[in-house]
């Protein structure tokens, strides 16, 4: 039970970094070095954005080292986060199945965490509030 607190409490922080525009600790140890599954999911993040016409610089995209790719999307007209479908074009860009993809697209408020993994990529999202839902990607390398 301490541990799921623990994680818990690492995810709100990581919500809450992102949406100040701040970036998560990305290590431990500052000297350890990004591996080569890293890199090149780093640029599978890139060009996943690219292709949607969004940018790390994007309000409501975070790109990161521990948290590759972040997104607070916006369902209610509020001008810091991205559209939930510019959020799911790239996680499709990044080769998403379609029946996580469906997953993600009948979260509600009150489906708590959800988790999936793929080809080199776990990813979570849940709703923050009743405005705000909330996905973060993590290199599974």
């Amino acid at each position: 039970m301490r541990a799921s607190r623990s994680a818990a409490a690492v995810l709100a922080v990581t919500a809450v970094l992102a949406c100040s525009g701040c970036s998560a600790a990305t290590s431990a140890s500052p000297a350890a070095k990004p591996t080569a599954h890293a890199a090149s999911a780093a640029t599978s993040v890139k060009r996943a954005l690219a292709s949607c016409g969004l940018s790390p610089t994007t309000p409501g995209v975070t790109v990161g080292d521990r948290v590759l790719l972040g997104f607070v999307t916006d369902r209610g007209g509020r001008p810091t986060g991205i559209d939930r479908l510019d959020a799911t074009c790239a996680l499709d860009a990044l080769g998403l199945p379609s029946t996580d993809r469906a997953l993600l697209q009948s979260t509600s408020i009150t489906g708590g965490f959800q988790t999936v993994a793929w080809s080199g990529f776990t990813s979570t999202w849940r709703f923050r509030d009743t405005l705000t839902f909330d996905i973060e990607v993590y290199s599974a390398g």
